[in-house]
This record gives C-alpha cells, sequence and structure tokens, in this order.
C-alpha cells in the first residue's frame, strides 16, 4: 500500500515561477452617469490563467462617504447571492471618499491586497455608506450582458441595490460606471489552486458534486435511524477521453488536503488533494486491474457510473487520475472528493419559514422526519400536514390560504383545524414551530403579528394531534389577542380581521350548525358525523375583535376527542 502511493508521489514537483509586466486598464465609457444605487456586476477573466486586479475606480455621487468593494470568496458569478453575505470577502473599505459626481469617474486607492481573479465571471459589490455609485440607467441590458471587454477582462451588465449589503431586491440590468486596473501578464500564471478541478481528461463526482479551486468537493448524506433504516443512496461518476489508457481512483480514509495545507502540485499546475501520506487503496489496484491500457470498461464510452447505497458511518476521499502520455506529468487528475455518510437521528423540530399568505408542507412520515406513520384526522390517516400562515393546519391538500375567514370556505375549504385569522409570521419576531414531542405527540407552535402589526406584543397558540388517542387540541389561548392591534401601523382590514376558532372535516362532507361558544370546563357531543365545531366572529368595522369563546372567561385551550356515536366527527372538551 506505502509502496503505491509512493509511486503515485513520485509524479509530483513544484510548480513554476510567476512572472508579472505593468499596469493595464479597462475603463467603461466616460459619458455622464445617471445617479443610483449600489452596484453589483460581474468581472469576467477571459484567459485561461489568473488576472491580478490592483485598483477599481468608480463613479460616485458627490461628497463624502465610505466605499466599501466586495468579491464573491475565491470567484463566480454575483447572480442569486445578493443576499447571502457569507458567500462574498471585503476587498477593500476606503473612508471618507469625495465623490466627483457625473464629471468623471473618482479614482481610488488601490486595494489593500491584490486580487488574483481566476478564470470566468467573478462577482463584485461595490457601494458608499452614504451616497450612491452611479451606472447608466438609460440601457437595461439584461444581467450579463458584455458591456466592455479587452481581450483579457470583461465587464458585464449587473444590479443596482436600493441597501448596502446584503440586499435581496436588486433592479435588473444597470450598467455600472468605473474602471478596472490590472497586472498585464507576460508570460500569465496559471490560476492558482488549492483544490483541483474536474477537466475533460479525469472527471469525478458524486451525486453530480463539482467543487470549487478554493473550497474542498464534500458530499454528506444521512442514514436516519427511522422505523425502518433509510439507507444513504447516490452515484459516483468517472469519465474521461483518454479511453484507451488505464485509470483509477485513489481511495483514502482521511480528509483532502489544499495544495497550501499539505496538498501536491504537478508542473502543469493540477493537484493531488487525497493525503499520500495516509494509507491508500486503489480501485483497479493501482493500474493493475487495466495496465497496459483498456481505459474505462466498455471502451466505447467516456462514462462510467456506479450506484452505492450505505447504511453505517462512512468517511472516504477520492480522487481519479488517468494516465495520459502528452500531459507534462503524465498522467490528469480529477476534482477530489469527500463522501460522508453520517448515522442522523430523525429531527425533533422543525422550524417552519412562512410568507404572509402561505403554506409549508411538512411530511411526518419520511426522512428527514420520520416521526409517525401519519396523523389520524376526522378518520382519514394523513403522512403530510400543511402549516398555514393565517392560523390553521391543513390535510388532504394545502389549499385555501386566504386572509379573510368565513364559515363557507370553513366548510367547503379542506379538512383542517386551527384559529383562522389574517395573521403574518413573516413579521419581525414571528416564528412557526412543528415538534415531535414525544409519546405520539406533535404539535404547531404560533407566535406572530397580525398582519400590519410591525411593533407591540405577539399573538401565541398551539395546535397540537396525539397519534395514539386521535385526540385534537387547539391551545394556548390566553395568549391570543384581538385583532387587530393597532400597533406598529396595524389598521383595521375589515373581513380580513374576522376570526374564526375551530375544526372541520371540510370538503369531505362538512356541514355548517350553529356556531358554539366554546368554554372553560365546557362540552359538547357530535349529533351527527359531519357538523363541524367553530366560533366564529365577523369582524365589524371599525374597532378590534376576538371570538366570543375568547371574551371574558378564561379559555385555555379545547380539546376534540373522536366521537364513539358519529364517527369520524368529534366531541370537545374546554379547560
Amino acid at each position: 500500500m506505502r509502496r503505491s502511493a509512493a509511486i503515485f508521489a513520485s509524479l509530483l514537483v513544484l510548480s513554476g515561477a510567476m512572472t508579472w509586466a505593468q499596469t493595464c486598464t479597462l475603463a467603461t465609457a466616460t459619458t455622464a452617469a445617471t445617479s443610483g444605487n449600489q452596484h453589483v456586476f460581474d468581472l469576467v477573466n477571459l484567459t485561461a490563467n489568473r488576472v491580478r486586479v490592483t485598483r477599481i475606480d468608480s463613479f460616485l455621487t458627490t461628497g463624502a462617504g465610505d466605499v466599501q468593494i466586495w468579491m464573491v470568496t475565491c470567484g463566480g458569478t454575483q447572480v442569486g447571492k445578493t443576499n447571502q453575505p457569507g458567500l462574498w470577502t471585503q476587498v477593500a473599505n476606503f473612508p471618507g471618499v469625495v465623490g466627483l459626481g457625473n464629471t468623471g469617474i473618482t479614482v481610488l486607492p488601490n486595494l489593500p491586497s491584490p486580487i488574483d481573479l481566476p478564470p470566468g465571471p467573478t462577482g463584485v459589490y461595490i457601494f458608499r455608506t452614504t451616497g450612491s455609485t452611479n451606472y447608466d440607467s438609460t440601457v437595461a441590458n439584461p444581467v450579463g450582458t458584455s458591456l466592455y471587454n479587452d481581450g483579457v477582462l470583461e465587464i458585464q451588465s449587473g444590479f443596482a441595490i436600493g441597501t448596502n449589503f446584503p440586499a435581496a431586491l436588486p433592479t435588473l440590468g444597470r450598467n455600472w460606471r468605473g474602471a478596472v486596473h490590472y497586472d498585464c501578464m507576460s508570460p500569465g500564471p496559471p490560476t492558482p489552486s488549492d483544490y483541483q478541478l474536474n477537466q475533460p481528461g479525469a472527471g469525478f463526482v458524486i451525486d453530480g458534486v463539482a467543487g470549487g479551486a478554493c473550497s474542498p468537493t464534500i458530499v454528506n448524506k444521512p442514514v436516519f435511524t427511522c422505523a425502518a433504516v433509510t439507507p444513504a443512496t447516490g452515484t459516483i461518476a468517472i469519465s474521461s477521453n483518454l479511453i484507451a489508457f488505464p485509470w483509477d481512483v485513489a481511495i483514502s480514509g482521511s480528509t483532502l488536503l489544499p495544495a497550501s495545507g499539505g496538498g501536491l502540485t504537478l508542473p502543469d499546475g493540477q493537484v493531488i488533494n487525497v493525503n499520500i501520506g495516509m494509507p491508500l487503496s486503489f480501485l483497479n489496484g493501482f493500474l493493475g486491474a487495466n495496465w497496459p491500457g483498456f481505459g474505462i470498461p466498455g471502451v466505447t464510452t467516456s462514462t462510467l457510473s456506479f450506484g452505492y447505497s450505505l447504511s453505517t458511518q462512512t468517511d472516504m476521499a477520492f480522487q481519479a487520475f488517468f494516465v495520459d502520455p502528452s500531459a507534462a506529468s503524465g498522467i490528469r487528475l480529477s476534482q477530489a472528493a469527500e463522501l460522508h455518510v453520517n448515522i442522523t437521528a430523525p429531527s425533533t423540530s422543525v422550524p417552519i419559514t412562512l410568507a404572509d399568505n402561505a403554506t409549508f408542507s411538512l411530511n411526518i412520515t419520511t426522512a428527514p422526519n420520520c416521526w409517525e406513520n401519519g396523523i389520524p384526522f376526522f378518520g382519514t390517516n394523513y403522512s403530510i400536514m400543511h402549516v398555514l400562515s393565517n392560523g390553521r393546519v391543513m390535510f388532504g391538500a394545502a389549499g385555501n390560504t386566504t386572509a379573510a375567514p368565513t364559515v363557507a370556505l370553513f366548510a367547503s375549504n379542506n379538512p383542517s383545524v386551527g384559529l383562522w385569522t389574517d395573521h403574518n409570521p413573516a413579521l419581525a419576531g414571528g416564528a412557526v414551530t412543528a415538534t415531535n414531542v414525544g409519546g405520539g405527540i406533535i404539535r404547531v407552535d404560533y407566535s406572530m403579528r397580525y398582519a400590519g402589526e410591525l411593533a407591540g406584543p405577539l399573538n401565541t397558540y398551539g395546535i397540537e394531534f396525539d397519534i395514539v388517542n386521535g385526540t385534537v387540541k387547539i391551545d394556548g389561548l390566553m395568549g391570543v389577542l384581538p385583532n387587530p392591534q393597532g400597533t406598529g401601523g396595524g389598521l383595521f382590514s375589515a373581513t380580513a380581521d374576522s376570526m374564526l376558532l375551530g375544526i372541520s372535516r371540510g370538503n369531505t362532507g362538512a356541514t355548517t350548525p350553529a356556531a358554539t361558544t366554546f368554554t372553560n370546563m365546557g362540552g359538547g357531543l357530535a349529533a351527527n358525523a359531519t357538523d363541524m365545531w367553530y366560533d366564529f366572529y365577523a369582524a365589524v368595522n371599525p374597532g378590534q375583535g376576538l371570538c366570543n369563546s375568547l371574551v371574558g372567561a378564561p379559555l385555555t385551550s379545547i380539546t376534540f376527542t373522536p366521537s364513539v356515536s358519529f364517527a369520524p366527527n368529534y366531541d370537545w372538551a374546554g379547560m
């Protein structure tokens, strides 16, 4: 084993020296630009080598303000990343810069450290703490349109954003104004790389995951210990255009090593990232299974795929290599990849993100939850519960998410239970959580504001399902506030401020008797299999309102127990 690793390592030498030439500049048009917002765009390296950027100037509005420049870490397009600060690195912060306005490009200091752009796009984000950058708003080019290039770099159309980083709501198609200064290359050095990338001569992917030059390729898969173990499954694919040459895959039990941290670099810039200081095994016995060379089994194909199914803890690292006499090092290397299969207990709590008037569907029977085999509701066992932002849990299908409750809709919607009124859990402080309490108990807990309430107290209560006994409970009702609260901008909104409390089999056959006032220590028996239990407050303009059940008397919970006489309906008891 050690001898094979030594043979693999004997191919390695250090990379060659690097040389740099004079400064070059790629500038945009210098005609007057329209004052705009913070700007994001892609700066594209059109070469196969790295390009060292030393300074970025920009059109800036008049007045003084700090200028910050951020770039996508290790390269990559800015598209889809404006609200993900973890993907960006601040490369400069220049305090008190005085902008020239529309009279010309404002010259900024050199970057504190030059930035070596890898081939391809790198997102750039420029903004000021006061004032704005400028852009040409007269032409709304699609994002990614090539605006200026000199054969080395390209400036593309990007976004204008109304707030400083991070921001989620860009205005599309804005053209940044400025200049990028970089060191001309003669000859250009290879792109610095901590991790080898796939190439036509050598490809290796697990579940289609491709890594980056500065981040390892890591695939984490869970094995859930549900009632029946759910194994981790997937596909490993090996590819090459070197069909007639030997190949192999080095396998290690240790983590990958970056070139700057123990990995080894070939003369042509390829990086061995598997740890050759640890024992290695080889898929083909270090080329022995296909030497002197039949290439990938099957000969006529350039891709070989393996399916895997693992049910135990597994930690392995892989890197494929192919013999290539035309390569300076004699081989082609694929990306290296770690595969970790982790024994994972089912989750016990799921935070639910809900926009206004929206639904979150949660399957409680499959991984990663594996909570129970279903929730019994009006005689039917459901594997999925739909959590609605307006206060209900619904079954069968997500159904109606309107903010304004009515008795007719409660009967015609899909089966549901809860406190239905105009909530908005997306407002500050809002939280909705589903929890597997244990012992067959599953809960959904709401803590949220009424729509339009930007301040003031939160409205809280919960819905609980007992899988063993089949009961359904609405509890925490002392935390239900009149709607609206009228704080922080909350306004009366007519029927949307109506409120409906109860349980209904909905479109599986619900009928609508008169409303019920649920009371502490009170109760009721089902009169038939179809009548729904409900209390309804019809909003009256103007003023706050609550269901009668929640006015005055200290009602804390309502428990609905399956009816013995009139299944699948429920009896109720209040506390």
